[in-house]
């Protein structure tokens, strides 16, 4: 699920694998690096458009997480 940096990463708790119904995986990182707690996907390799795009569905699927609309599994590491 995470390339060679960001395996390691993730076990040892600099962010979080967050699964959506219906999506690909999406982190949350940790309050102290983000303290609005969004759930977010890595734009690194993608376009600018289809990073617009992941942020937009990001922004869209953080909101209904918080309404209590969508379920998600954040992922312990």
């Amino acid at each position: 699920m995470n390339c060679l940096i960001h395996h390691p990463a993730r076990h040892c708790g600099l962010f979080h694998a967050v699964k959506v119904p219906g999506s690909r995986p999406m982190v949350l990182l940790p309050p102290e690096l983000d303290p609005e707690q969004k759930l977010r996907f890595n734009t690194y390799f993608m376009t600018p458009d289809e990073a617009s795009a992941a942020n937009t569905l990001a922004e869209e699927a953080t909101r209904q997480w918080r309404a209590g609309l969508i379920e998600v599994e954040i992922v312990e590491p």
